[in-house]
């Protein structure tokens, strides 16, 4: 369900797919839920998220491309 509502960096989505989409949707439901993430990844522990993405991916490269990323964030 998410793929088809995801509207950033997709050919023939774009802003305007999405108000469309917004649009639609808006007048069919009752409740919504606002949602602020910004301090989101903050609390997430970079120990266990670096520990499970070395799971999932052993190429030492890779790694490092994860860890350059999640690393840039500073609270």
């Amino acid at each position: 369900w998410l793929v088809s509502q995801t509207h950033a960096c997709r050919v023939g989505k774009g802003l305007r797919g999405a108000v469309r989409e917004a649009e639609r949707w808006a007048g069919c439901r009752k409740w919504y839920l606002q949602l602020d993430v910004r301090h989101y990844f903050e609390t997430v522990p970079r120990g266990r998220l670096m520990a499970k993405l070395e799971r999932l991916f052993g190429e030492t490269r890779m790694l490092q491309l994860w860890w350059d990323l999640i690393d840039s964030h500073r609270p």
